[in-house]
């Protein structure tokens, strides 16, 4: 899969990866690391000239697959960064990223350049170290990734906005690793950002964490995740909104309430009404998915409550 303007973008251009998730070594004044983002109007991240150490880190909220950087200079002024090495934090170590000819260095121009990497890296992080530029090391950026698996046609309002769903829900589907990992998102209303309202399911330090959020509540409940790769395990998720939330990977159930919380936002317009699925290798089948209304809900506890008299 070659790299282009049409791959998906990791978060830098449209903010979801947040200003503090940036990191630069030094940056001139005017031109300060929230102007990295590609194709900002205006300005420019740009280190100063006297930083002997000159670098700018993209930290993601997890690790996640990544295939190539696009890299240009400032908007208005004749000055980008000529020759760059980039990096590549996979599995707590720095590994330097080699470009499609195995040069271990990459070259930009003013305009938007796209460069595919050599290799796909699983990273949560990406650094650039400017080695050569044009008058000085200026640059705007975006990681590129390989694009969500979108399932339009999947029945998923009561995933995307929980609290509109009026009831309760049983998500059930069948998983199999087909790489050891031990971080990554595997499915998510929200696309890489697992702390918007909707609902995620993803890896974090080996364990498998369901995170359902509305705008004033968040239910999370984990698992130690220990499956053989290759294996299949059948796992189900049950959410109501005035219940506990509960986890089962095969015949084990992990439960945890709600918590409130003062405001989530909500995913931008461009993840409305789509499953993203990705994140890491793994073979995913959806095999049930119910929702049951409130007046169902309380139809049947009625009808419970009257056999137990």
């Amino acid at each position: 899969m070659s790299v282009s303007q049409g791959n998906h973008g990791q978060g830098v251009t449209d903010g979801r990866v947040d200003y503090g998730s940036l990191g630069a070594s030094s940056s001139m004044p005017n031109h300060a690391k929230q102007f990295t983002r590609l194709f900002h109007p205006s300005e420019s991240w740009c280190a100063r000239l006297e930083d002997d150490d000159k670098y700018f880190v993209v930290q993601f909220p997890e690790s996640r697959k990544i295939m190539g950087i696009a890299v240009q200079g400032h908007p208005l002024e004749n000055k980008f960064v000529v020759k760059a090495k980039i990096e590549a934090y996979v599995n707590a170590n720095w590994e330097i990223v080699h470009e499609k000819n195995n040069n271990d260095y990459f070259t930009f121009e003013q305009k938007a350049s796209y460069q595919q990497f050599r290799n796909e890296y699983v990273a949560s992080k990406v650094k650039l170290t400017p080695l050569t530029w044009f008058d000085e090391p200026c640059l705007r950026l975006e990681i590129l990734g390989t694009q969500w698996l979108k399932f339009h046609d999947f029945n998923i309002p009561c995933l995307a906005k929980p609290e509109a769903c009026h009831g309760n829900f049983m998500l059930k589907f069948v998983l199999s690793f087909t790489n050891e990992t031990d971080e990554g998102i595997i499915f998510s209303t929200s696309g890489f950002n697992t702390s918007v309202v909707g609902t995620s399911l993803f890896l974090k330090n080996s364990k498998l964490i369901a995170s359902i959020r509305t705008k004033s509540r968040e239910w999370k409940v984990s698992a130690p995740m220990n499956m053989a790769v290759n294996a299949f395990q059948i796992i189900k998720i049950n959410w109501g909104y005035n219940e506990a939330i509960k986890l089962t990977i095969g015949t084990n159930t992990y439960i945890e309430t709600y918590m409130t919380v003062s405001h989530i936002p909500e995913p931008g317009e461009d993840l409305n009404g789509v499953l993203n699925v990705g994140g890491i290798d793994m073979l995913l089948r959806f095999s049930a998915f119910k929702v049951e209304d409130y007046d169902g809900e309380w139809s049947k506890r009625m009808q419970y409550g009257g056999k137990n008299t």
